[in-house]
């Protein structure tokens, strides 16, 4: 995405990316794996393949606009890191080298107009 333009591509199946999504939540935030190096790596490179791989070359430096969509909404992206991309430091987080802004998608906005409907906004005095 640029000023002038938007680049878009299609994810694989739902099935596949909740799978390698929960892999790689679990290899982040659960106790008894975050700490296995080898077993993080792999789940990362797992999703960052399916989801990133085929923008990676397109990412640079600039922010990211997520708008997650079902498992996706709660995955840490900060912690998750570009397929292949390594340097001395191993395969960095986005949050490296990204400012990552998550953003809500359109059903959630939805939801939240109609759940927020009857008020009334603040008044000045």
């Amino acid at each position: 995405m640029s000023k002038t333009s938007i680049t878009s591509y299609e994810l694989p199946t739902t099935a596949d990316i909740e799978t390698a999504a929960r892999n790689f939540r679990d290899a982040v935030t659960n106790p008894r794996i975050r700490n296995i190096p080898d077993r993080v790596a792999e789940a990362n490179n797992a999703l960052s393949k399916i989801i990133l791989q085929p923008v990676a070359a397109q990412l640079a430096q600039k922010r990211l606009l997520i708008v997650g969509d079902g498992v996706l909404n709660y995955l840490p992206f900060a912690a998750l890191s570009l397929p292949g991309k390594s340097g001395e430091n191993g395969n960095p987080p986005l949050i490296v080298d990204h400012e990552i802004v998550l953003l809500p998608n359109a059903s959630t906005l939805g939801i939240l107009r109609q759940n927020y409907s009857d008020r009334q906004a603040p008044t000045r005095t």
